[in-house]
């Protein structure tokens, strides 16, 4: 299960009081990552070239996309182009935060590691943000919301790299602190991160539940955005016991309702995953544009893009195009690796599903093709 739905932590509960905080560079706000996506307002669920010559039916369309790599689809440059920009504007950030923390303020640097979980996420800059969450914890132990969104700030770094144990050390941390301050908010986006620990442990019950308790919680303090996250964890752990059905119908859900908020990150997640469904349940061409778009709006996004790869690998395996897969899932593996991250849970298991099959087809050519994609990480692909 691709999750991002993952950045809700960063916000303050309703009611409390906001520290004041240095003024950040604009990029990393939400408001500014929905601006950008005008770009791509009213473009549907087919992203590509306008003008295609009229000679060509619907599956050759579709065949002369496939034959354009990622650079010719615009998504490596992006890709390269976003990601230094992201990697730009959080080395400003850690500045601040170096700042803060030289000036003894302490409970301030952490409020403002925690509500950059994300773009160290999305910049690949993991350690990075990891070092800078832990500098920010040890200069003050005081139970506030700073130190919570901080907690589950590491914590969720720890996740993405598949240090579990630690992982959630610091979500049941914050959870404690939340429960000790009476802070429904984070109370709601620590059960939210003990869910993803418990798919990462494959225990569906736990996941289901906790689930539940988050939502209730997110819609106490009336997050939106947070009911987005429960109702996504609710997704992956239904998908968890086989019930591919149920799983899609609540994936479509999700979609649906980051379209209307203008969620950009959720929209690729969720198409990937709603691809994933529509594979189970014998809908191939169905998955198609899901797992088209998911790669279009994954472009400059360390942590989404090698998930749209996979996904485009697994698609082509099903529609019986076994090395262009493999190269696929390669170079899905090659972005994994370079970015230091564990695949999700759910993912993991439609990751070896895709190798193994690809495996089987390919016979004694595997390990040659494996290799090939791995080398050029996808930047000549077929897509």
């Amino acid at each position: 299960m691709l999750d991002a739905a993952h950045g809700r932590h960063d916000e303050a509960s309703r009611g409390q009081r906001r520290l004041r905080l240095p003024a950040l560079g604009r990029g990393c706000e939400a408001g500014d990552r929905r601006a950008e996506q005008g770009r791509y307002a009213g473009a549907g669920i087919h992203p590509g070239p306008r003008r295609i010559c009229e000679r060509h039916d619907a599956r050759g369309r579709a065949r002369r996309r496939e034959l354009h790599g990622l650079g010719r689809l615009g998504v490596g440059d992006r890709r390269s182009a976003e990601r230094a920009r992201a990697r730009r504007l959080v080395t400003g950030v850690e500045a601040q935060i170096d700042r803060l923390l030289n000036e003894g303020q302490a409970e301030q640097a952490q409020q403002l590691a925690g509500a950059q979980y994300t773009e160290w996420l999305s910049s690949g800059r993991l350690v990075e943000g990891r070092a800078y969450l832990r500098r920010t914890l040890d200069a003050s132990a005081a139970a506030t919301p700073a130190r919570a969104s901080a907690l589950l700030g590491a914590g969720m770094l720890d996740f993405r790299q598949g240090k579990d144990d630690d992982a959630r050390t610091a979500f049941e941390e914050a959870l404690a602190v939340a429960q000790e301050i009476g802070d429904t908010a984070q109370r709601a986006r620590s059960l939210a991160c003990l869910a993803r620990v418990a798919l990462r442990a494959h225990d569906a019950e736990r996941v289901l539940a906790l689930a539940r308790e988050a939502r209730d919680a997110y819609e106490q303090v009336g997050d939106r955005a947070g009911v987005a996250t429960a109702r996504h964890l609710t997704a992956a752990g239904t998908r968890m016991t086989g019930n591919y059905a149920g799983a899609a119908e609540i994936y479509a859900e999700s979609l649906r309702d980051a379209r209307e908020r203008g969620d950009e990150v959720l929209v690729g997640a969720e198409t990937l995953n709603l691809g994933y469904m529509k594979l189970h349940l014998g809908d191939v061409a169905g998955a198609r544009p899901l797992f088209e778009e998911s790669l279009r709006v994954s472009r400059g996004n360390a942590y989404v893009l090698p998930y749209s790869l996979m996904g485009m690998g697994s698609l082509a395996l099903a529609e019986g195009e076994a090395e262009r897969g493999t190269r696929l899932l390669a170079a899905a593996k090659a972005a994994f690796d370079a970015g230091g991250f564990a695949i999700d849970p759910g993912s993991d298991e439609e990751y070896d599903k895709g190798v193994a099959d690809a495996r089987a087809a390919l016979h004694d050519r595997f390990d040659e093709v494996w290799a090939a994609g791995y080398h050029d990480q996808g930047s000549d692909l077929p897509v």
